[in-house]
């Protein structure tokens, strides 16, 4: 509880310190005498971002300035993102004109946003990949930009399992997708040799709720969250929550750590304690400086996708970042020449090529000479094919809340998966969460 409780307090102190930023950021570069126009910018600064800043700067010396506010992965949840982009936006503030929002929370901060449908036109915006447009979308608007995209995966230690007698023909079954019936057999094995078998983000937050997402098949997803309610009292709904608390005290492949972990400290623990299976993103571990003391461990991860049910397809949660500019922006037309920049195609390699992050021009795809140099980007295309969105709703961030509110008390085995089900669907239902 103590633990719990410092957490809560550093959170809320971090907090106020990018409040605190963000406030004072025009105050803070006013020494500079450039005319240049200033643009703030709030994101996760990752090296590319850096030099796609720099260059852009560089080609409007002395017209446009991007200045970079920093909300790194590393120190806050997409939760906490979450809200410290809400609380400025509530604000009415003019001291951030654009910055990154997880796409599910495009119908939330879309009454933030500036309509940026009179700037691409149809031509223009078939030029992006279809999922990551579709997010940005939303009552006939465009309210944002595709940035970068993901998809949920599972990684593996290659050299682990061949320790333990694998071979190519049992690989080819996992880059193909295991039933989660095949796992656990598995499971059985690797717990054997006392390795942690398989981890995933159980903090209370929107990660843990990929996870339970990605338990589900479209269909079943679709029968969950309706148009106009949510019915979580369902079997599909009660496999998946069960499954989930299963892997922690009936198999014993997660450690109870996950329960206070992120995407972050769950990549971190991966690394730190051989674990051999990890639910993650692309690009998890292509931050060189974070990374550094783990640069020969990293070798032997592989992708492949997540395991399914037996009867079922393979699929997992679309991921991914937009740009949105803040309607309270004194200097849209600035800020919407940085958007057309980043997401340019010689910007979008770069985003690829320095940190992983997966490019949202169709292009880049069909470039032969790219492609011959980075082939993975193939297997990727074929994940993105199983990719499915979360409901697109202004209130899902809420009800997202409410579910892992309840879903983590049931995995702190609390209450059983059916209780949590049943709470978080009379809450979410009670309060019209889903209505909107």
């Amino acid at each position: 509880m103590k633990n719990k409780s410092y957490l809560l307090v550093t959170a809320a102190i971090s907090i106020i310190i990018i409040l605190l930023i963000l406030y004072m950021a025009p105050k803070i570069f006013t020494a500079d005498k450039s005319d240049a126009v200033k643009i703030y910018y709030a994101d996760n600064i990752s090296s590319a971002h850096n030099k796609i800043i720099k260059l852009f700067n560089e080609k409007h010396k002395g017209k446009i300035e991007i200045v970079a506010i920093d909300l790194p992965f590393s120190k806050f949840t997409t939760n906490e993102r979450k809200e410290i982009l809400a609380r400025s936006l509530r604000s009415k503030t003019d001291r951030m004109d654009v910055f990154a929002i997880d796409l599910i929370w495009g119908p939330r901060f879309a009454k933030w946003s500036y309509d940026l449908s009179p700037y691409f036109s149809d031509i223009q915006l078939q030029k992006y990949t279809d999922h990551a447009l579709k997010s940005c979308l939303y009552n006939d608007k465009l309210i944002s930009i595709p940035f970068y995209t993901d998809v949920g995966l599972m990684y593996y230690r290659k050299d682990i399992l061949q320790k333990i007698g694998l071979t190519e023909k049992d690989f080819d079954k996992i880059n193909a997708s295991l039933t989660w019936e095949e796992f656990i057999q598995l499971g059985e094995k690797i717990k054997a040799e006392s390795y942690p078998v398989f981890l995933y983000s159980g903090d209370s937050y929107e990660g843990m709720i990929c996870s339970f997402h990605e338990m589900l098949s479209s269909r079943q997803s679709d029968e969950i969250f309706q148009q106009d309610h949510i019915n979580l009292n369902k079997k599909p709904a009660l496999h998946g929550l069960n499954f989930m608390v299963d892997l922690i005290y009936k198999y014993k492949f997660t450690p109870v750590d996950v329960l206070q972990f992120d995407e972050n400290k769950s990549k971190m623990f991966a690394l730190q304690n051989n674990a051999v299976f990890l639910r993650g993103w692309p690009g998890f571990f292509n931050n060189p400086d974070e990374l550094r003391d783990y640069q020969d461990m990293l070798k032997y991860y592989k992708m492949a996708p997540l395991p399914h049910f037996k009867g079922q397809k393979h699929n997992a949660v679309f991921g991914g970042w937009n740009l949105m500019i803040s309607k309270y922006s004194k200097n849209k037309m600035q800020a919407l020449e940085f958007l057309k920049f980043a997401t340019s195609i010689d910007m979008q390699k770069i985003f690829y090529e320095e940190v992983g992050y997966f490019p949202i021009r169709k292009e880049i795809y069909s470039d032969s000479l790219f492609i011959k140099n980075n082939q993975e980007l193939q297997n990727y295309e074929n994940l993105f094919k199983r990719g499915r969105h979360r409901p697109f709703k202004e209130n899902y961030t809420k009800m997202s809340d409410i579910m892992s509110h309840y879903f983590h008390q049931a995995l702190e085995g609390k209450i059983t998966a059916k209780e949590a089900l049943l709470l978080a669907n009379k809450e979410i239902n009670s309060k019209q969460v889903f209505l909107k």
